[in-house]
């Protein structure tokens, strides 16, 4: 099955649940005054109330009735820093949010409404369902973006808002295979797809991501960091994987022709000609928005880039821990030097960015500061010798008086 649910504005955003694609009505409403024609005697009402309750309505997520969305896709709705996300969730489900998705409407100073759509699948087949979505997707945004917005409408018959559950499930093609492409795991982030490079901390940091979980971030126009990690079959199929879905379907499948697939060199031939699932890393770039005469080898600067702005953004971090447990003992410059040593050592040694960041770890896991404390040990002695030194002094200058006198 897979759920729709969306954060829409009527006249105030609420979080919704829209229905799913094994609903057997093809629509679902929102009708804003249903509980006051309820309450209300008039034959006019009582029409009214009655051509609402014959069709279905959907579910405001609330905090007695979550209707199935998973707590930990509050902040997908609720922060923004990104367009869209795919992600596997804690329990195996998966989850593809789009963010503004426009919708031509306009608030009393003439901005933009637009609203956040999302859709979780929670069966083996209807994750086959969304990857081959969730993949197409990076190549159809904004027909994509409209038709969702098309399927929301203002019923003038019902007075209410019409969700089409039939033009939503036809975004999910019939034309896939039984088992999905890409390789799940539990709290990863199969795709990030951002506005621009620049926003990809902000996405990072506002939806509480775990960088190194982040498989792949896409912008509008192409593939700007990592890969998407997919698996290929190569005959019959392993079905006691230990991962949610570990199996994949065949290499030519349709969105294959649409999306080109670079494979990794690093993939090992078959030792045998038993069967078996043989894992590859694969990066995905848009076929009609990269250019073919892009050199490879500024497409990995652009990656070792995006990998020095992340790393950047943890050793920052971790520097702000430390500064807070050293801010008793040490000076506010000596904080700064340490930055611009690390940022030196970002710039000119980038291959020491993990030698770095686990001396840093080490610190912050650190209870004793040894040196600092010796240092702080060392002060009562100083002051203990400088007092046997004015003692010694003084005994010499009373010799030297005494002599003088007798």
């Amino acid at each position: 099955m897979i759920k729709y649910f969306t954060y829409y504005s009527f006249g105030g955003y609420k979080d919704i649940y829209v229905g799913s694609d094994s609903d057997s009505a093809d629509a679902s409403y929102f009708i804003p005054l249903l509980n006051v024609w309820k309450k209300s005697d008039k034959l006019e009402s009582v029409e009214k109330l009655a051509k609402a309750e014959s069709v279905k309505q959907v579910e405001l997520i609330t905090k007695s009735n979550f209707a199935g969305f998973p707590a930990e896709c509050n902040l997908m709705f609720s922060h923004g820093g990104y367009c869209a996300i795919y992600r596997t969730l804690s329990d195996g489900r998966t989850c593809l949010c789009i963010r503004d998705i426009p919708n031509g409407t306009k608030d009393e100073e003439g901005r933009d409404i637009p609203f956040n759509f999302m859709f979780i699948a929670d069966s083996e087949e209807s994750i086959d369902k969304l990857d081959f979505f969730a993949l197409q997707y990076l190549t159809t945004i904004k027909e994509t973006n409209s038709l969702i917005a098309s399927a929301i409408t203002y019923d003038h018959i019902i007075n209410g808002y019409k969700f089409d559950i039939a033009k939503l499930d036809s975004l999910f093609s019939s034309d896939f295979e039984s088992r999905t492409n890409l390789k799940h795991r539990t709290f990863y982030v199969d795709y990030l797809l951002v506005g621009s490079r620049n926003q990809i901390s902000l996405a990072i940091k506002e939806q509480e991501l775990n960088a190194k979980k982040v498989n792949a971030v896409f912008d509008s126009e192409r593939l700007i960091y990592g890969r998407l990690e997919m698996v290929t079959e190569q005959s019959n199929l392993d079905d006691n994987s230990d991962d949610v879905t570990t199996v994949n379907s065949k290499v030519n499948r349709k969105f294959h022709k649409e999306i080109p697939i670079v494979e990794s060199d690093e993939t090992e031939k078959p030792e045998s000609n038993q069967d078996i699932v043989h894992e590859k890393s694969v990066s995905v770039k848009h076929s009609e928005l990269t250019n073919k005469s892009e050199d490879i080898s500024t497409e990995r600067s652009v990656v070792e880039e995006i990998k020095e702005e992340i790393v950047a953004h943890d050793l920052e971090l971790k520097c702000k821990e430390i500064e807070q447990r050293l801010s008793c003992l040490a000076s506010k410059n000596d904080f700064e030097s340490l930055k611009s040593l690390i940022n030196k050592l970002l710039k000119e040694n980038n291959y020491n960015f993990d030698k770095i960041q686990s001396t840093l770890e080490t610190l912050q896991r650190s209870t004793e500061l040894p040196s600092i404390v010796s240092a702080q040990n060392d002060i009562p002695n100083l002051f203990k010798n400088r007092t046997y030194l004015i003692a010694i002094g003084c005994l010499i200058v009373g010799f030297v008086l005494g002599a003088l006198i007798f």
